[in-house]
């Protein structure tokens, strides 16, 4: 018997019988294999793909699919996993702690302005009278509302001049939004005295209308006070 040594396939580097017409990994011929059916195939006109299902069949190698050329390409190895969808991840996990820490800062901050401030989301005490005085005005009940301001002001302002100068709003709904303290606030011909900002809004008429007021207690009651450029002009005989 002949000496034999292996070769290795120059596709898929399987080792081999150097006497092996095909590949046993790929199923590829052997160069001198295919040679040889390639010239066959010129001077016989049979399709070289015939020829090379034939010669497998020879060989013990029918079980081999069929090759488009007489050079198959090997058999190359699975792609390395892709690492987009890790990364994608990663981002949304950034992205969704920030969001979070975020979050919960507002949560901090809103909790300490509330506490600092000691806001009142609502309605409150100084709110509610705050709206009664409100509710008036958009009644055209103006000397009822007079009534209710800091008696201060009312010294300051004639009721009949207030009543004149009063635009009648008509019916609108009013809603107290928030209070919070405004200690040692300055009250123009009140003085520094402690008092609450209620922020509210007026519905009516198709439009909405945002503002505050402030409020001071008088012997256990609130009262609304006016700021200090409406002031002036009644001390002046003049509509604000």
């Amino acid at each position: 018997m002949a000496n034999t040594s292996p070769v290795q396939c120059p596709h898929c580097g399987t080792m081999m019988d150097d006497r092996a017409r095909f590949c046993p990994g790929c199923g590829t011929p052997r160069t001198a294999v295919r040679e040889q059916m390639e010239r066959e195939s010129i001077a016989t006109g049979v399709p070289y793909a015939d020829l090379l299902n034939r010669e497998r069949g020879s060989a013990g190698e029918s079980q081999r699919p069929p090759q488009a050329s007489g050079w198959s390409t090997p058999e190359q190895p699975p792609p390395a996993p892709r690492k987009e969808r890790g990364r994608l991840w990663l981002i949304l996990g950034i992205v969704g702690g920030v969001l979070l820490l975020a979050c919960v800062g507002c949560v901090i901050a809103a909790a300490v302005v509330i506490d600092r401030f000691d806001v009142d989301i609502g309605d409150s005490p100084e709110g509610s009278a705050a709206r009664e005085q409100l509710q008036l005005a958009t009644q055209g009940r103006h000397e009822e509302r007079w009534e209710r301001l800091h008696p201060d002001h009312q010294i300051t302002v004639p009721v009949d001049l207030f009543a004149t100068c009063a635009e009648f709003e008509g019916d609108g709904s009013v809603d107290i939004l928030a209070s919070f303290g405004n200690d040692d606030s300055f009250i123009p011909r009140v003085g520094i005295v402690d008092a609450r900002v209620v922020i509210y809004t007026v519905d009516g008429g198709g439009t909405t209308n945002t503002d505050f007021v402030e409020m001071v207690q008088v012997d256990g009651e609130w009262r609304w006070t006016l700021d200090e450029s409406d002031l002036n002009q009644y001390v002046a005989g003049r509509c604000p």
